[in-house]
């Protein structure tokens, strides 16, 4: 059975203070390293509160980048330069991302650290480039930044064929994985899907 872990149950440990224990909430990075921590190439699958949504993508992050050292950053919800300042201000040092654009609304073309593939290419293109990518550079792991993204331009079905084909990929090159996935009712029926062939899924981030 796929580990779970929810940050309003799973995700809490006692803290003592005096007589009474006072709950803490742990954050995306420990709830990762919980359940995946002896695992070698784990492919998680995140869901994040909409309200949480920078935290626990950049927590995630940092225990991707922390372990595995440099990876591919699927930026599908925000540009890649937006993203590369606000990792930067948050103390997440340029050089080991190498990024996969496809919100940027500009023609292919690519540069030293990030791939544009132009703006919402089909899931075929997607998937091309990010192969490509992994062949051509030292990649140690895969950040998917959103599924969510996806939903909105293609059908759930082919959402979830994407992904089990991505990962079965993913995990034929022994390649860990983070799949972010914002939790809202029309994502539940993909999120149950996804989790059938991720080794862990942390629901509830908030």
């Amino acid at each position: 059975m796929i580990p779970d872990s929810t940050s309003g149950m799973g995700g809490r440990r006692p803290e003592i203070s005096g007589n009474r224990a006072e709950p803490r909430v742990l954050s995306v990075r420990e709830l990762i390293d919980k359940q995946a921590s002896e695992m070698d190439n784990p492919v998680v699958l995140l869901s994040v509160n909409p309200l949480a949504y920078q935290v626990g993508v950049l927590s995630a992050l940092k225990y991707f980048r922390e372990r595995f050292g440099t990876g591919l950053y699927i930026a599908l919800n925000k540009p890649y330069a937006v993203l590369e300042a606000a990792f930067e201000k948050d103390g997440l040092t340029r050089g080991n991302l190498v990024y996969l654009d496809s919100i940027t609304n500009t023609a292919e073309r690519r540069t030293e650290s990030c791939h544009f593939l132009g703006r919402m290419c089909e899931l075929t293109d997607l998937g091309i480039a990010l192969t490509k990518i992994i062949a051509e550079n030292k990649v140690n792991f895969v950040f998917v930044d959103s599924v969510s993204t996806l939903l909105i331009y293609n059908d759930p079905k082919s959402v979830a064929r994407f992904f089990h084909s991505v990962t079965e990929k993913l995990r034929n090159m022994n390649l860990p994985a983070a799949l972010v996935l914002v939790e809202m009712e029309e994502g539940k029926d993909v999120a149950a899907q996804l989790a059938q062939f991720c080794d862990v899924y942390i629901r509830g981030v908030s």
